[in-house]
């Protein structure tokens, strides 16, 4: 990956693809990359985080799977270690 020129931030390196660096680097001016790149990753962080709470959600909703865990934690219960 080659340098593309934003101190010692490889974009090429972090984005993956020369090609997406490149476009980045001209549609974007110095003074605001460093502000939307960590714009766009806290966005896709928080994507990725509503995700898994929503999975959470949707597996604590779900009454075989609670009834499950119910009886795993019953059945754990009478084993000493």
């Amino acid at each position: 990956m080659s340098h593309l020129g934003m101190g010692a931030f490889k974009i090429g390196q972090l984005l993956g693809v020369e090609e997406v660096a490149r476009r980045f680097l001209a549609a974007v001016p110095a003074r605001h990359r460093s502000r939307l790149a960590t714009r766009l990753l806290e966005q896709e962080l928080k994507d990725r985080d509503n995700s898994v709470a929503a999975v959470c959600r949707a597996a604590d909703r779900d009454k075989a799977l609670r009834q499950e865990i119910y009886d795993w934690r019953a059945f754990e219960d009478g084993i000493e270690e």
